[in-house]
């Protein structure tokens, strides 16, 4: 059966992506101390990286709220890369891990298209090299069968060694 096309969404990726991305700017400008979003730039294009862990958290952030309200399958969202150390380094690329009840296909396909776009999106927004910006983030997909049973990467989200940091939680309204 074929879905008529005045029942299909047509979602703006690149609009989330470039929220999530300028929503991170403004994020990290506060939370790393600079005098503004150009400050934070130079910082970033230096590699330092505890602006480049703040703005990482707020695009995860960002990018898990934006996908959440398009999927009600999601359930939670953790970062895996921002652990860090004494030295507040954090590992690139991030991971952005989206736990649903079940995956689906039209969840896939978003996600293949964010992670498409966020490259070319934090060069134009940001002006990064393509070399920080191609291997910044990469956003996987799991269910939460795998958190439970510590499959795959779901075996990251509660691990003792490096826990992924939780960046998004679903409110189930009582």
């Amino acid at each position: 059966m074929a879905i008529p096309l005045e029942n299909v969404v047509s979602i703006n990726v690149e609009g989330i992506v470039e929220a999530a991305v300028r929503q991170g700017l403004q994020f990290a400008v506060e939370k790393a101390g600079c005098a503004g979003v150009d400050a934070l730039l130079s910082r970033l294009a230096a590699h330092d990286e505890w602006a480049l862990g703040y703005f990482a958290y707020s695009c995860a952030h960002n990018l898990a709220d934006s996908v959440a309200a398009l999927d009600g399958n999601i359930s939670e969202a953790y970062v895996l890369g921002l652990e860090g150390n004494d030295c507040g380094s954090a590992s690139f690329p991030v991971v952005l891990i989206v736990s649903v009840a079940c995956r689906t296909a039209a969840l896939e396909s978003i996600v293949s298209r964010i992670n498409g776009a966020l490259p070319r999106m934090l060069v134009e927004v940001t002006g990064l090299g393509p070399d920080l910006s191609a291997g910044f983030m990469d956003v996987q997909v799991i269910e939460d069968e795998d958190v439970s049973m510590r499959r795959g990467l779901g075996a990251a989200v509660h691990s003792l060694w490096a826990p992924a940091l939780r960046v998004w939680v679903r409110r189930r309204s009582v």
